[in-house]
């Protein structure tokens, strides 16, 4: 005979009981105390409560309970709560003082995560997993001896070894503290945001640092990462807005990505030979940053990894670097020329995207991908002859076929320009943001023009489109607002089987094509 197991699923109900929400098991006859974001003074959470006759023990305090409740000045937690969720207390802005049972088994990530006012913390003698150990004003894991939580008051004990995540996440007053001696690893999110930290001493003994652990800490000015950090991970300084240096041990092999990003203070700053990997958005935003080395080892730069450090002024592209991502120095307005390397296999879409200044490009000879053909100062892909980026003393070889994706996109200098016979196409953003392009010259022989082609050329007050084009692209055109003439090379019939996507002509300063037999209204 087979048994079959049948589960009958735990009836649970939420009540408010003497203003605190609950909700109740009715199997287990146990309460959770539950978000409610109208908590407000002193709160007393009591250790039974009783609803329609029956009894229930309350146990845990769910994850965000009294989350944002900034007028929450004391609570008291009953000895027969044993786990306490994540983000349980998170931005009660006003709470000063927390005492943690000795029955409590459980403490989530964030538990007082932006708690500006605590200066008091403490865990009852008695407690198995977790103290309070030296008066620290900490919570203190004890089996791993890890602090879990701390506040602007905590002095952290010799006997830890990890600062544990979001461990004192959202302190906004936290000006400054120093990591003892035998702490090894910094955990994710473990300062995020603590917007006041001018100064942190991390001690030789520390291996590891995790992800978004200094995130937005924006008065933060210097740092020293010790030796025997491998790795600065994901976000590790994003928005450290007042870092001005910063010294990276020879220890380190990676940068993840976003690690720097939005360093706006950062002029310099030394990577270590031993670096591999370079994360995407790495640097981006880096304003401040006028020149940076990398090493050889490094053989690809990501997506973004130096987009919109306007100060960079030069910059060397390895010789090992086989591939440079979309956006990779986007908006590097200072940068006034860039050599690309023989052994660069793959260029992003943008790569030099608006690099304003930008007035000398060069492919190394020996390159099997891309050249510099005729000294056009500019990058062409070899197999399809398409020129991929320009400049503003770009001068087209007339072997190209296409003028690639963003090749001239964003170059605000750029004030006219001629595109010599045998260009078949012009593909998506080829000229998008040329906010001073006043005239261009499409040739004969021009079979499409792409998505977004010429969009945002403000300064474009005519256009003269050959008869051999067959498709424009959507948003061709838009906002152009200065363009008040539209020349079409061919008859009204011809242009009427152009492939004219929707928006191609958006916002825009005339209604009219001028034919070569009459005018079409668009």
């Amino acid at each position: 005979m087979r048994t079959v197991e049948v589960k009958v699923s735990t009836i649970m109900t939420e009540e408010i009981i003497d203003g605190i929400k609950y909700r109740l098991d009715e199997e287990n006859l146990t309460a959770e105390v539950i978000q409610n974001n109208e908590y407000e003074g002193d709160i007393i959470i009591p250790g039974t409560v009783v609803c329609n006759e029956t009894t229930y023990r309350v146990t845990s305090i769910g994850e965000c309970a009294f989350e944002g409740c900034e007028s929450l000045t004391s609570i008291v937690i009953p000895d027969c709560v044993t786990s306490i969720g994540k983000d349980a207390f998170s931005e009660c802005n006003s709470l000063e003082s927390i005492v943690i049972p000795e029955g409590v088994m459980s403490i989530g990530e964030g538990v007082f995560y932006g708690c500006n006012s605590l200066t008091s913390i403490l865990v009852r003698e008695g407690n198995s997993v977790y103290d309070s150990r030296d008066n620290c004003n900490a919570i203190i894991e004890k089996f791993t001896n890890t602090l879990i939580c701390g506040c602007e008051n905590t002095t952290i004990p010799n006997s830890v070894k990890s600062i544990g995540k979001s461990a004192f996440a959202g302190y906004n007053s936290l000006e400054s503290i120093v990591i003892p001696e035998g702490v090894t690893s910094i955990g994710k999110s473990a300062f995020y945001g603590c917007e006041s930290l001018t100064s942190i001493t991390i001690p030789d003994s520390v291996t590891s640092i995790g992800m978004y652990a200094f995130d937005g800490c924006n008065s933060l000015e210097s740092i020293v990462i010790p030796e025997g950090v491998t790795s600065i991970e994901e976000c590790t300084f994003d928005g450290c807005n007042s870092l001005e240096s910063i010294v990276i041990p020879d220890s380190v092999t990676s940068i993840g990505q976003h690690a720097f990003d939005g360093c706006n203070s950062l002029e310099s700053i030394i990577i270590p030979e031993g670096v591999t990997s370079i994360g995407e958005w790495a640097f981006f935003g880096c304003n401040s940053l006028t020149s940076i080395v990398i090493p050889e080892g490094v053989t690809s730069i990501g997506f973004g990894t130096f987009a919109s450090c306007d100060s960079l002024e030069s910059f060397v592209i390895p010789e090992g670097v086989t591939s440079i991502g979309k956006s990779a120095f986007e908006w590097c307005e200072s940068l006034t020329s860039i050599t690309i390397p023989e052994g660069v296999m793959s260029i992003g879409e943008g790569a030099f995207y608006g690099c304003n200044s930008l007035t000398s490009i060069l492919v190394r000879e020996g390159n099997s991908v891309y050249d510099s053909r005729d000294n056009c100062n500019a990058i062409i892909e070899k197999f399809t002859n398409t020129l991929i980026c320009g400049c503003e003393n770009t001068t087209i070889p007339n072997s190209v076929k296409s003028i690639g994706k963003s090749a001239f996109a964003g170059y605000n200098s750029l004030e006219s320009f001629v595109i010599p016979e045998g260009v078949i196409s012009i593909e998506e953003r080829a000229f998008a943001g040329c906010e001073s392009l006043t005239s261009i010259t499409i040739p004969e022989g021009v079979i499409s023009i792409g998505k977004s082609a010429f969009e945002w050329c403000e300064s474009l007050t005519s256009i003269v489109i050959p008869d051999s084009v067959t498709s424009i692209g959507e948003s061709a055109f838009k906002l152009c607002e200065s363009l008040t003439s539209i020349t079409f090379q061919g008859t009204i019939a011809q242009w009427g089987k152009i492939e004219l996507s929707d928006g191609w002509n958006g916002n825009i300063s005339t209604n009219l094509v001028h034919c070569t037999d009459g005018d079409v209204e668009i």
